[in-house]
């Protein structure tokens, strides 16, 4: 379990902070978005879960281990952040000279160093672009390898900070797709920092940060349930969750538990098929 107690954050040059006595505890191998709109707190949440930024005050531990200055170097192992403009993050001549960076930095021996790189690029289909530059890759192909390169590490958590806002449709979804396999596959926790309503319908639990403050927190399914006060803070519902409400304000029977897009879409074959 990640759990934070009482954490503050403010920075130097603001009146405000950007994190207010926030407390709540994310499970683990499960996949969390964490939401909110521009200046609600989330990218400073992510750096202060990797340890990138040092709380005013308050706690966070995984799994009973602090995140402190003193363990920062068992949480580098434990812990990858991927960012926004995956092109921020490429340094090596190839997208397996990129993979290996990550490993030379972790002192990995040379003997082990290749399996891991083949292993991380076949767990994110891009085996085939092992000697491919990366500049030529498209942005979805450009963030599995960023996802690469932080899975040959071998994290528990994975912290996405608006990961996939560069994204086209098409690219957004194959990397959430990726993702859902590997919390499943390889028992990842995963943290996705965003306002993509797609993203937080994927999710098993989410967090709505407000001007720095917990606004609501559970399993996402419950949330969903309530979308009048996530409309209070400007964040719009996942299509599914929007066109079961248009259908029963229509006098249209619809189902009370959550469904994502595939099962409602299931379930609308079901009606026109009856």
């Amino acid at each position: 379990m990640i759990d934070i107690q009482h954490l503050s954050f403010k920075y130097p040059d603001h009146a405000q902070p950007a994190l207010d006595d926030v407390s709540m505890q994310l499970p683990m191998k499960k996949w969390t978005a964490v939401i909110g709109h521009n200046g609600s707190g989330k990218s400073t949440l992510a750096r202060l879960i990797d340890g990138l930024l040092i709380p005013s005050s308050g706690t966070i531990t995984i799994d009973d281990l602090p995140v402190d200055e003193a363990h920062l170097q068992q949480l580098r192992q434990q812990i990858g952040l991927v960012f926004q403009n995956p092109d921020n993050q490429f340094v090596g001549t190839t997208v397996a000279d990129d993979v290996a960076f990550g490993l030379e930095n972790h002192q990995v021996p040379h003997d082990q160093m290749q399996q891991r790189i083949d292993e991380a690029l076949k767990a994110v289909g891009m085996q085939d672009f092992a000697d491919s530059e990366p500049s030529l890759l498209s942005g979805g192909q450009k963030q599995r390898v960023a996802l690469a390169g932080i899975l040959a590490i071998g994290p528990r958590v994975i912290i996405l900070d608006e990961a996939t806002s560069m994204l086209d449709p098409k690219g957004r979804h194959e990397l959430l797709t990726l993702l859902k396999q590997l919390i499943i596959q390889h028992d990842m926790t995963v943290i996705s920092i965003t306002h993509d309503p797609v993203e937080l319908s994927m999710s098993d639990y989410a967090v709505v940060l407000d001007h720095g403050k917990v606004a609501m927190q559970g399993a996402t399914a419950e949330l969903l349930k309530e979308p009048a006060k996530l409309a209070q803070m400007h964040l719009a519902l996942p299509f599914a969750q929007r066109l079961q409400l248009q259908l029963k304000e229509r006098g249209i029977s619809v189902p009370t538990q959550y469904l994502d897009s595939e099962r409602m879409v299931e379930w609308l074959c079901q009606q026109l098929n009856s």
